[in-house]
């Protein structure tokens, strides 16, 4: 229960920085400097939270190694539900009040409301401002087709995560916590068997969440959209977990594909190198740091970094044949 303070403080910290940012001019260079200090907050408390143990635990390693007498134990920290998709909705909704792309709340309730609407907050979806204020806020009363239409989809999602994949698990752990036992068309199809598990389990928590929204007539974004019938990664992408994707598109793809670094190698690339090699090259700039984010974001292992490696790489490298394959 004590865990929701850190709800509160990022709730109270979001509104009144975004109230701060809203009374400054956008000349103003204070309002830089405001808007540096809301982030800084938020994602330090997130980084201490949520990855202090797996950066100092690094760090130690990488002090035995070098033969440095400092070492670091892991602590036993309780993470707060949800604070991985609130703090990303808070640091959206303070960077398109910086951007003057949305007024500022200046309802602490509404700004509340937005933060911890209760049916996402443990899984998402990651909702910005500009897609749910209109319906959050209007406070409609319970409508026929809004109960019929959100009760479907809530059934059809429990379908999903209790009849198949919480059937599907049962066979998953089995062959995973036992692989040595089984020949490789067992652990193939128990790998397959994972991927089902996982899809369906997600997108009907999804389901659940999105129809629960229904019922009050506020309409959350689609986090899926048939996501195995993508052509290559990158539309993968943009259909699984597509919230997180669009999150990571709005507030660290375009920031870093305009930045000046951006800008100085495409005038260096188009000179010198070609428009395929310097395409290729700002979108390896721009898109490195997505994925180190995706990793990161799932989680504090390297094997979750990885994963992130793994993605950008089928990204860029389906990028670099591009001309062939057209």
């Amino acid at each position: 229960e004590k865990l929701i303070i850190y709800l509160i403080g990022t709730t109270f910290l979001t509104h009144h920085i975004c109230i701060w940012m809203d009374t400054m001019d956008k000349r103003d260079k204070r309002k830089k400097r405001v808007f540096q200090l809301g982030i800084l907050l938020l994602l330090g408390t997130i980084l201490c939270l949520k990855y202090r143990n797996f950066f100092f635990g690094n760090v130690s390693k990488l002090a035995m190694v070098l033969h440095i007498d400092w070492s670091y134990q892991d602590q036993l920290i309780f993470l707060p539900i949800g604070i991985s998709f609130y703090t990303l909705s808070a640091i959206g909704y303070m960077a398109d009040v910086y951007w003057g792309k949305v007024k500022a709340e200046y309802s602490l309730v509404k700004t509340a409301l937005f933060l911890g609407f209760f049916p996402q907050i443990m899984e998402g979806p990651i909702a910005r401002y500009s897609d749910v204020a209109d319906t959050l806020y209007t406070g409609k009363s319970l409508e026929y087709r809004n109960v019929v239409d959100g009760y479907v989809r809530i059934f059809w999602g429990l379908f999903k995560k209790m009849v198949i994949a919480d059937r599907m698990a049962l066979m998953v752990n089995q062959v995973f916590d036992h692989y040595a036992d089984y020949h490789g068309a067992v652990i193939l199809a128990a790998a397959i068997g994972y991927v089902i598990q996982l899809y369906m389990e997600f997108s009907g928590c999804m389901d659940i969440i999105i129809g629960s929204g229904k019922l009050f007539g506020i309409c959350l974004p689609e986090n899926f959209r048939q996501p195995f019938c993508a052509k290559n990664p990158s539309e993968f992408w943009r259909r699984w977990h597509i919230t997180l994707g669009a999150w990571f598109k709005a507030y660290i793809f375009y920031p870093v594909s305009v930045s000046g670094l951006v800008k100085k190698w495409n005038q260096y690339g188009r000179k010198h190198c070609g428009k395929h090699i310097t395409r290729l090259v700002t979108s390896a700039i721009a898109l490195f740091p997505v994925w180190v984010a995706n990793g990161v974001w799932h989680g504090a292992q390297w094997n979750y970094i990885f994963y992130g490696m793994y993605y950008f790489v089928l990204i860029m490298l389906g990028i670099a044949v591009e001309p062939v394959r057209d």
